[in-house]
C-alpha cells in the first residue's frame, strides 16, 4: 500500500494513532518554541567559545518522536494480544497473579501486560517477526522499512544510553564498519523523522485496521 493522501477527516483511527498524532502535536509547538527561542538568544558564548545548541534540541525532539513512536506500536502490539491471545502466548503465566486479580478479566489484562512489557525489551526486528509469524500481521510492509525503525531506535538507544558516543555494541549492531568507538554519532534531522515516522504509524494503523476486526472501544472517529 502506498500513501499519497494522509487526511484522516471523516475515517475511524484507533485510540493508539489518534494518542500518536495528538503527542505529535504537542511536541512540534515545543520544537517550534524551542527554534523560536534559539534565534531570539543568538549564539551564546560560554568562557569565550560560541555555544550551538541546535544539535542539541535535534537530539532531544529526535528521541521524543523515536519513544512516541515506540509507545504507538507497543499498544497496537497490546490489542494484537486482547483480539489473539492463544496465537501469541506460548509460556505459562506467573500463577500467584490469579490469587491478585478479582476476575478472569482482570487476570487476562494482568497476563497480557506483562508479556507486552516483555516484548517491548526486543528489538524491533525480532519483534516484528514474532507478530508476522504469529498472525501474519506485518508492523512494517518491507524490510526496508523495518531496518530503517531499528536504526533509529538504536540511534536513540544511544543517545539515551551512552550520550550519543558509538560503542562497539552499536557498530556491531548496525554492521556499519566505517563507525569508530568514541566518535559521535551522527543523528538526523527530527523533524525529517517525524515525518516518516507518522507515515509509517498512518500506514501500520490501515493495515492493523484491515486486518483484524477491532472492537469499537480501540476505535476514534476523525473528525478535524
Amino acid at each position: 500500500m502506498s500513501y499519497t493522501d494522509f487526511s484522516l477527516k471523516g475515517k475511524y483511527i484507533t485510540i493508539m494513532l489518534y494518542g500518536y498524532m495528538f503527542e505529535e502535536i504537542r511536541q512540534m509547538g515545543a520544537v517550534s518554541r524551542a527554534l523560536y527561542g534559539l534565534e531570539e538568544l543568538g549564539e551564546e558564548q560560554f568562557h569565550g567559545k560560541s555555544l550551538n545548541f541546535g544539535p542539541q534540541i535535534n537530539e532531544t525532539y529526535f528521541v521524543k518522536a523515536v519513544e512516541n513512536f515506540v509507545v504507538y506500536y507497543v499498544g497496537i502490539i497490546a490489542v494484537i494480544f486482547i483480539l489473539h491471545p492463544k496465537a501469541l502466548f506460548e509460556k505459562k503465566f506467573d500463577i500467584r497473579l490469579a490469587f491478585e486479580t478479582d476476575t478472569i478479566d482482570e487476570l487476562r489484562f494482568h497476563a497480557i501486560e506483562h508479556e507486552v512489557n516483555s516484548l517491548s525489551y526486543k528489538g524491533i526486528l525480532d519483534l516484528a517477526g514474532i507478530i508476522e509469524k504469529k498472525t501474519n500481521f506485518s508492523l512494517f510492509e518491507t524490510d526496508f522499512q523495518t531496518r530503517r525503525a531499528a536504526r533509529l531506535m538504536a540511534i536513540r538507544n544511544l543517545l539515551v544510553h551512552n550520550r550519543g558516543i558509538v560503542n562497539r555494541r552499536y557498530i556491531q549492531n548496525s554492521a556499519n564498519r566505517s563507525l569508530k568507538p568514541g566518535s559521535d554519532i551522527q543523528v538526523p534531522n527530527n523533524l525529517r523523522v517525524r515525518n516518516w515516522l507518522g507515515i509509517q504509524a498512518r500506514m501500520m494503523d490501515h493495515r492493523f485496521r484491515e486486518k483484524f476486526d477491532v472492537p469499537k472501544d480501540y476505535l476514534r472517529w476523525r473528525n478535524d
